[in-house]
């Protein structure tokens, strides 16, 4: 039986609370995500090499569209084979 890996959750970052359809509204979720993932990166200094895996959680996520977790991924420089995870959810009324 193969040793079992080590999980870390080093830190989270997520966008500033904006009114929605406002100072964000030219911004779709890749973007947005984009900007918090690199921010993050930066602020813990990790080597984008050592993340195995990307989990974002998105509000109104696009239904028909592409993982925003992976389309975060092409835009950062964490490495193509890392998995990337979407954690959809609506808001804090339990509607989901």
């Amino acid at each position: 039986m193969a040793a079992a890996k080590r999980v870390a959750i080093i830190d989270g970052v997520r966008t500033p609370f904006a009114r929605a359809f406002g100072v964000y509204k030219r911004l779709g979720a890749a973007e947005l995500g984009r900007m918090a993932t690199n921010e993050l990166l930066a602020r813990t200094e990790i080597d984008p090499a050592e993340v195995d895996a990307l989990v974002f959680g998105c509000t109104l996520a696009p239904t028909a569209g592409p993982n925003v977790a992976r389309e975060i991924q092409f835009r950062t420089s964490i490495p193509r084979v890392a998995g990337a995870h979407n954690n959809g959810h609506w808001d804090t009324h339990g509607r989901n």
